[in-house]
């Protein structure tokens, strides 16, 4: 035996990985009316840790919707709310906690008549409300996504009667400028014939002294486009980008790592609906290169559907939150190569951060099937090493040594993504036995080694994260 094998059964011996539980489960909001929450935002004062969440109500009108604004404690526990709009309709859209540590809510509201405009209010810490604004435009307006930038102005993208609209407000919410954008009129730096189009600025970025906006287009097919504006609104570029002309791609939602923006959406074939799954895309900070981030599709699943949920973990890594369809469904994190289930389909996830601890807190609205009223609730899913956690068990193969057949059982405490793999001396893949998700309880497969030769072998288990392994001899 060569040291490279050695190396290889100590390791495999020994192999574990970090993976992650649900710790906490509660329910935010139950006012026995239709909830629902869109956006969630942890912070640190130093002292101690809140967290806040935006979402809507119609606990009062039990007709029309109001903005819903809750803080909590680190452990979810409710210490305030606050209920405003008194209009319409209103739809909340995005939240950001200021350098101030104030926070500001905005949302698109409805009047009578069906004229709708962008809603911003401005509270602090303690729940009081600074100001109240409303901005009104000639075409209605539906806002995506808000970020402060430099002198506390804040920078908004959505969308004005089927254009881009940008539009720069001061640090009391009034109007300074707004600027609207058809995608393919002037300076378009893709390929082909352009014909008309309905866009909508959806995640925008500060830089250094540009901003970068990802939007939605529907020209030929539904997809993306790269805009990069300056700070009086030059367009310095713009690109259309198109995997396929029969593919639809529906962005989600967007964030930022060290040296690349990572999109998250949907990707379906127009002629058949029902042909769907997550997409994820990397755009490169220096060229605007596109091309597959890790996650290029949810693996070894049926079909699968993305969320607004997701959260940068580090410089380099993003997690995401996908639900999955057909026999497997439910709701899964999705980091690194890793699929962990979560919750069942009961709930539909909407927003995602970390928490000081770096664990997962996850927003989410429930709805059981026939019931026209939703909660809100949130999920803290761990990081923590698992080892000490027994969540899953690996047996030694019998009979062992063995003639061409044997017997490998393992057991499983929750339902997991699993993978059972057969490897040779030198660690070479020789057998993949299991790749699929499985609910908990035992199992035992036989695997059939007629056309492998004598010697040692490793099986692994891999249960979302998780990894053991052991060894076996096959004897002829």
């Amino acid at each position: 035996m060569n040291p490279i094998q050695l190396i290889f059964i100590l390791f495999c011996s020994i192999c574990f990985a970090f993976g992650q539980l649900i710790t906490n489960e509660k329910v935010i909001l139950n006012l026995d009316k239709d909830d629902s929450g869109v956006v969630i935002k942890y912070i640190n004062s130093g002292e101690r840790d809140f967290i806040y969440i935006l979402g809507e109500t119609n606990s009062i009108s039990q007709i029309y919707y109001d903005f819903i604004l809750i803080k909590c404690d680190a452990s979810g526990d409710t210490m305030w709310t606050r209920i405003s709009g008194g209009y319409y309709n209103n739809s909340a859209k995005d939240l950001i906690i200021t350098q101030n540590n104030n926070i500001l809510l905005m949302g698109v509201i409805d009047d009578s008549l069906g004229k709708s405009g962008i809603y911003l209010e401005m509270y602090t810490p303690s729940g009081n409300k600074l100001w109240t604004k409303i901005l009104n435009f000639p075409n209605n307006v539906s806002p995506n996504s808000i970020i402060e930038v430099e002198n506390n102005q804040f920078l908004i993208c959505g969308e004005s009667n089927g254009d881009v609209l940008i539009v720069m407000v001061d640090s009391s919410g009034n109007m300074q400028n707004y600027m609207e954008f058809n995608l393919f009129e002037g300076n378009y730096t893709g390929s082909g014939d352009i014909i008309s189009s309905y866009d909508s600025g959806i995640k925008i970025f500060a830089e250094d002294n540009t901003f970068r906006i990802f939007c939605q287009t529907h020209t030929f097919n539904q997809t993306f486009v790269i805009l990069q504006i300056s700070k009086t609104g030059d367009v310095l570029y713009k690109d259309y980008f198109s995997e396929s002309s029969e593919l639809d791609h529906y962005i989600y939602n967007a964030t930022q790592l060290k040296n690349e923006y990572i999109i998250v959406g949907l990707s379906r074939y127009p002629t058949y609906p029902r042909i769907e799954d997550f997409f994820a895309r990397s755009v490169q900070k220096a060229d605007n290169l596109i091309s597959y981030f890790n996650y290029k599709r949810v693996p070894y699943t049926e079909s699968s559907g993305p969320t607004n949920a997701l959260t940068t973990v580090n410089d380099s890594l993003v997690s995401f939150v996908v639900q999955v369809y057909g026999r497997n469904a439910g709701n899964y994190i999705l980091d690194n190569d890793s699929l962990k289930y979560f919750s069942n389909m009961n709930f539909y996830p909407v927003s995602m951060t970390l928490n000081s601890e770096g664990e997962y807190l996850i927003l989410a609205n429930k709805q059981e099937r026939g019931d026209d009223q939703r909660d809100i609730y949130l999920f803290e899913v761990s990081n923590k090493n698992p080892q000490n956690l027994n969540n899953f068990k690996l047996f030694q193969n019998f009979p062992n040594p063995f003639n061409t057949t044997t017997n490998i059982s393992y057991e499983l405490q929750i339902k997991s993504f699993v993978n059972l793999t057969i490897y040779d001396i030198s660690g070479r893949e020789v057998k993949n036995i299991v790749n699929s998700i499985q609910n908990s309880g035992k199992y035992s497969v036989t695997p059939n080694f007629s056309g492998l030769s004598s010697g040692i072998y490793i099986y692994r288990l891999k249960v979302g994260s998780y990894q053991q392994c052991r060894k076996m001899i096959l004897l002829k």
